[in-house]
Order: structure tokens, then C-alpha cells, then sequence
């Protein structure tokens, strides 16, 4: 089924949402809070649908926003920050690891707090994005309102709460090298750029890839910068546009209805989020001070967030952006294909954490 199916009953909600996000935007921008395209659309959308409002997303908006802010993250990724950060491939890994077993030890907290399987427990812990979590455990016999439940909070929560902690901390605007380093924007080289990463979305998404469009027009953006071919910047104010689809895609998944049939559910999915949250934040901390990466970026890199999120939020808040997207990359590529050679391991060798309860 399209997006588009049924839009010309749909079109006046979609209009109201696009309102709605477009103007939080503005309005927080005004107010000069973190992020402000992003978590403007969050909040106010995500208000108005737990309130009973029914504002809808743009059709294809996630997956547009998610194509733009990759092909805006890619071009950082230029051979001399190719190089610095083949020096911290070690630790980039082992972050990746860490988070999987605090995810999996999380899982384990939830199972026993929710008396929910552990099936659904450890997909709705993982931080390997939303859909595709809800996707693996509907695969895998979980509880997908549960899975979407504390994917969906533990995202939003960390998109509220991180950059302010940032901001006020004073870790923001910190690391300007990567930045001042980027190409002038340029028309022409613009929509090569576009054209490029827009070719490689489509192409995962046919392939049927995690993740799709927001890995597609990464890796593909990436590629060309790594290559040393120069193209082109995207422009602020796309940029801005991209954070409120993601921010009204974030919002949207708010449904008053979905939340108070489950709502007995929540409260351990919130303290689930903030557990993993923490425990994050600790094994980041021992590896900025073991790797001597800035703390910053490292938190951030650590975060359990989702890559488009995490990488806009780097980006937004002048962290490195580079690094932030190689720890988000490995541990989301670790999430979504790990899963076909853990599950059965773990059930052969009798891994009752990962095996459904009966």
C-alpha cells in the first residue's frame, strides 16, 4: 500500500501536521532551544495526538528528511577524517559491542520488571531503530506494540533530553574543524550530490535494506567524499525542513488510543530507556578517557538513539560528526544483522535470556 493511498480524504490532516511542525519549528527556533526543527515537531506533534488531534505526516517525509540528512552527513567524511578515524576503529567496535550487551542486559531488566517475553524485550531494548525492531521481533514471535512502545519512547526521550544536556553542559559547538572543512554549497554540484544519493536510497530500498533510505544516501554521500571528489554542501535551510519530518515522523507514532491500551507497559519502558541511556553514558565516558576522544562527541556517539537523529543532533550541535556516525553505523548495522546468527545460536546453546517465554 502507497502513502499516498487515500490522500484525498487524508489531505487536510496532512496540511494541519505540516502546519504544526513547520510552525514549532519557528517557534522554538525562536526560542533558540537545541535543535529546534527537530524537537519543535516532536513535541507539539506528539501533544496534539495524545490529546486525540489526528495531524498526519507528509507522505514519503520520513524517507525524504532521512535522504537529505544522509547526504548532508556523508560529505564529512572526506579521506583525512577517513584517516583519523581508522585510529579509533578499536574502540569504535567495542562501543558497538558494549551497547549490544547493555541492550541485552536491558532486555533482561524489562523481561523481569513487564512480565513480557524476552523476545520482545531484547528487540524493544536494542537501539536499531524503531521500525526496523518492531519488523525483527515481528519475525522473531515478539510483541511488536511493545517493541514499537519503548523504541518509540526511549527515541524521543533521547532526542529531548541529550542535546539540552549538551547545550548546558557546554559540550556544544566544540569541534568546527569537520565543519569549517565542508565544500561550498554550489547548485550544480548540489543536485549531482542529490541525484547520487537519491539513486543509492531507492536502489536499498528495492534491495530491501534496514533502514533504506537513511543508509542509501549515507553511504553512497560518504563514498563520493571519501574518494576526494568535492561536490557540494546541503544548504541550511533543507536541512531544517529534513529535521521536521523526522522530528513529525517521531511525534506521529504518539497515537492516544495505541498508548493508553498499553499504558501499564510504559512505565517500565521508560525506566528501561533511561537504564540504557545511563549505561551508555558511563561506557562512553571510559572510552572518551581511554581513547582520548572528546566526551561529547563520544556521549552522543554512544547514545541509543537512531542514526539519523543522532547524526542531525551532532550536526546541529557542531560535535563530531564523523565520529558520531561511525559509532551509530556499526552499533545500527550490528542491531539489524545480528539477529539471523544470534537467535539460533543462543537457542541451540539453551539461552533461555533470548528465548521466548512460554
Amino acid at each position: 500500500m502507497s502513502e499516498f493511498t487515500g490522500f484525498r480524504t487524508r489531505w487536510r490532516r496532512i496540511a494541519l501536521g505540516l502546519a504544526l511542525g513547520l510552525g514549532a519549528g519557528a517557534v522554538f527556533s525562536w526560542a533558540k532551544t537545541p535543535i529546534p526543527w527537530m524537537i519543535g515537531p516532536l513535541v507539539t506533534i506528539g501533544l496534539v495526538k495524545l490529546l486525540g488531534g489526528k495531524p498526519e505526516v507528509l507522505p514519503y517525509g520520513r524517507q525524504g528528511g532521512q535522504w537529505f540528512i544522509g547526504s548532508a552527513v556523508g560529505i564529512y567524511f572526506t579521506p583525512a577524517v577517513l584517516v583519523a578515524l581508522l585510529g579509533y576503529v578499536g574502540w569504535i567496535f567495542l562501543g558497538a559491542i558494549l551497547t549490544m550487551v547493555l541492550a541485552a542486559l536491558g532486555g533482561l531488566l524489562l523481561a523481569r520488571m513487564s512480565g513480557v517475553d524476552r523476545t520482545s524485550c531484547y528487540f524493544a531494548t536494542v537501539p536499531g531503530g524503531a521500525a526496523e525492531m518492531s519488523v525483527l521481533a515481528m519475525k522473531y514471535g515478539g510483541n511488536v506494540p511493545a517493541v514499537a512502545i519503548s523504541q518509540s519512547l526511549r527515541v524521543s526521550t533521547l532526542v529531548l533530553v541529550i542535546p539540552a544536556v549538551l547545550t548546558y553542559t557546554g559540550f556544544a559547538d566544540l569541534d568546527r574543524t569537520a565543519v569549517d572543512m565542508l565544500p561550498p554549497f554550489n547548485v550544480e554540484k548540489f543536485f549531482v550530490l542529490i541525484g547520487i544519493t537519491l539513486a543509492s536510497a531507492v536502489a536499498f530500498a528495492k534491495l530491501r535494506i534496514q533502514n533504506a533510505w537513511m543508509m542509501g544516501s549515507l553511504i553512497s554521500s560518504a563514498v563520493v567524499a571519501a574518494s576526494g571528489i568535492t561536490l557540494s554542501r546541503v544548504p541550511v535551510e533543507i536541512i531544517d525542513v529534513a529535521q521536521v519530518m523526522l522530528g513529525m515522523a517521531l511525534g506521529s507514532r504518539f497515537e492516544r488510543e495505541f498508548f493508553l491500551r498499553y499504558k501499564l507497559f510504559i512505565p517500565y519502558a521508560l525506566f528501561n530507556g533511561f537504564f540504557l541511556m545511563v549505561a551508555c553514558a558511563g561506557v562512553a565516558i571510559g572510552i572518551a578517557w581511554a581513547s582520548g576522544l572528546p566526551l561529547g562527541s563520544v556521549l552522543l556517539a554512544l547514545a541509543p538513539g537512531g542514526i539519523g537523529e543522532m547524526a542531525i543532533t551532532a550536526k546541529g550541535l557542531e560535535l563530531g560528526v564523523a565520529t558520531v556516525t561511525a559509532f551509530q553505523f556499526v552499533r545500527i548495522t550490528a542491531a539489524n544483522f545480528s539477529p539471523p546468527v544470534v537467535f539460533p545460536l543462543m537457542r541451540k546453546l539453551g539461552g533461555r535470556w533470548l528465548a521466548r517465554s512460554r
